[in-house]
């Protein structure tokens, strides 16, 4: 459950019994995840590690280079000249993206295969939106695990070397 349920239903128990003490709450991603490493035995891309391979792409001009990212270049570049403007977008770039990219790789794992397989260039502005989501997905799935970013994701992977992550929607296809 989300938090407001969570907190309901912490209420509703402290109510009925007169006390509520020392309940925990799994949402459904975590066990669905928790289950699937568990299941294929391979570390699943976690939020963190996404926002910190797009931190990393964000922060070398030669891997958005192309058409496609023209838009995320534009964005980026329309903070002004003040290096803090232009990171302060990155870093909110990266910390919104990398939660829509594990949205969609619980609600949408079509999406995120069709991606993976190498889809997303539709056309007309929802597809350009789609087009650059999709190569800026392929590019985290892909990036590497040594560079500027490596001790940033080192020290927020919990378990097994992320180099090794794989999406949700990939394990799910392991099964």
């Amino acid at each position: 459950p989300n938090r407001p349920i969570e907190r309901f239903v912490e209420i509703r128990v402290a109510q009925r019994l007169g006390i509520a003490s020392g309940l925990r709450f799994e949402r459904l991603e975590t066990a669905l995840a928790r289950f699937l490493v568990s299941a294929v035995g391979v570390p699943l891309l976690s939020r963190t590690e996404i926002e910190a391979r797009l931190l990393e792409l964000f922060t070398r001009p030669a891997a958005l280079d192309g058409p496609v990212l023209a838009p995320v270049v534009r964005w980026l570049d329309a903070a002004g000249p003040p290096a803090a403007a232009r990171e302060r977008r990155v870093a909110s770039l990266a910390d919104k993206l990398a939660g829509l990219f594990t949205e969609y790789d619980v609600t949408r794992p079509e999406l995120v295969r069709s991606w993976l397989a190498g889809g997303g260039a539709a056309q007309g502005p929802a597809g350009d939106r789609a087009g650059w989501q999709a190569a800026l997905f392929r590019a985290v799935r892909a990036a590497s695990t040594s560079g500027p970013g490596a001790p940033l994701r080192a020290a927020s992977a919990a378990g097994p070397d992320p180099k090794e992550a794989i999406t949700m929607a990939e394990a799910l296809e392991r099964l």
